[in-house]
């Protein structure tokens, strides 16, 4: 009761609205944009090409808009890219040429894809010295996309390209709940307290107070994070744009997608609900290689999947495979990132794991999908996480103990 009380305040109820409306957005626009471009007859290697080109302009759209997030105004900024996400939502589906698509995807994901880290800023700031946990707000978001997802197959059944026009309503609703939230200035922030853990060490010298932010990779703590971002983000970009395409393989329509996606949202929810208690006590290192492991099995049963019944049975893993890697990064990115690059932070995060990944795993996937299957591309990335995420960190922290051990004898 006392959780509701506070979600649903004068103060915090918009950013609780924010994340009911903007992952609504997320669950019309992602699973179905690759039925809407396989719709229209491109091949998968067109299909890797549009959807490449977003992660390719992210990688400089998402640091920009946090920089200038972090010395301006934050709120300002997130409208900003909200109304551009809208204005072009507005006007994708006018032509089909591949040119004119292309332009689309790019100018979308250089205002939509920021989106996301911009709104994971606010929100931190915002509950940062009050009783509000951000897994109970993410929870929302978790729950609306499930529920759209599912909500969005059964109105797109018959008709594809319905998708533009609900998802510019909701990002109507996105742009409405932003206005509505409390204004901050970027420049203006404080340094979180370090989390339970009592782990985290400062930053910056003081001599380095005002550094840009290429200094973010030289803190160990978040190269780490930056680079284990790229590979979940790599894996799960090709696993989410093409699993519709794998569902309609085994003869499925928009409504099986939408209870697929209904089924990996759903399966958030009891993570994020003790993700603090249960995964909150783990080390950093095990938690990985756990996800990995995970995510590599996830990957192995989705390429032997012959029933769309039992890609549903995969999608129960999503929770843990995806909520739990990017829950902990974007805290962990809170607790190190220097005040005044904090947005800029969680938009480097945002680049490694939705610009980098995604486009390797968008491009490089469509063709290499093109050339043996989409079946096989799930075989390849399921050893390729089970040995970057899961047998090398195992390898390495045993060499590790090792020295330690040599070094006391």
């Amino acid at each position: 009761m006392r959780t509701l009380k506070t979600l649903f305040n004068r103060q915090t109820f918009p950013f609780v609205m924010y994340y009911g409306v903007i992952y609504m957005a997320v669950a019309t626009f992602s699973p179905y944009i690759n039925l809407y471009y396989n719709g229209l007859g491109y091949t998968l290697a067109q299909i890797g090409v549009f959807t490449s080109i977003g992660p390719l302009v992210s990688i400089v759209a998402q640091p920009l808009w946090g920089l200038l997030s972090d010395k301006t105004n934050k709120k300002r900024v997130l409208l900003a890219v909200l109304t551009g996400s809208l204005i072009v939502m507005s006007v994708y589906a006018l032509k089909t040429a591949f040119l004119y698509i292309v332009l689309m995807a790019l100018l979308y994901n250089a205002c939509f894809s920021s989106a996301g880290p911009l709104g994971d800023a606010l929100t931190l700031q915002f509950i940062e010295g009050r009783n509000v946990k951000f897994a109970n707000i993410r929870l929302v978001g978790t729950i609306s996309y499930a529920i759209m997802a599912a909500v969005a197959g059964r109105m797109l059944a018959g008709d594809i390209g319905r998708l533009f026009m609900i998802n510019a309503v909701l990002l109507l609703g996105a742009l409405v709940t932003a206005l509505w939230m409390p204004g901050t200035a970027g420049n203006t922030e404080t340094r979180a307290e370090p989390g339970e853990a009592g782990n985290a060490e400062p930053f910056e010298p003081a001599g380095e107070k005002r550094a840009g932010f290429l200094t973010l990779l030289k803190n160990k703590t978040l190269l780490c994070v930056y680079l284990s971002a790229f590979i979940f983000g790599l894996t799960m970009t090709f696993y989410h744009s093409f699993v519709g395409l794998r569902i309609a393989e085994l003869g499925a329509g928009t409504e099986q997608v939408g209870i697929a996606m209904l089924i990996a949202a759903a399966s958030e929810i009891p993570v994020l609900i003790f993700i603090e208690k249960v995964f909150g006590k783990m080390k950093p290192v095990t938690l990985l290689m756990l996800t990995g492991l995970l995510l590599g099995i996830r990957l192995f049963l989705l390429f032997f999947s012959t029933t769309v019944i039992t890609v549903y049975c995969v999608q129960l893993l999503h929770g843990f495979t995806f909520m739990v890697p990017y829950y902990f990064s974007v805290i962990i990115i809170n607790e190190h990132a220097p005040a005044h690059l904090k947005s800029t932070a969680q938009s480097v995060y945002a680049m490694f794991r939705g610009g980098l990944a995604a486009l390797t795993g968008t491009f490089g996937g469509g063709f290499l999908a093109q050339a043996i299957g989409i079946r096989n591309v799930y075989l390849f990335l399921a050893a390729l996480v089970t040995a970057a995420c899961c047998v090398l960190p195992a390898v390495l922290l045993a060499v590790y103990k090792l020295r330690i051990r040599k070094n006391k004898n």
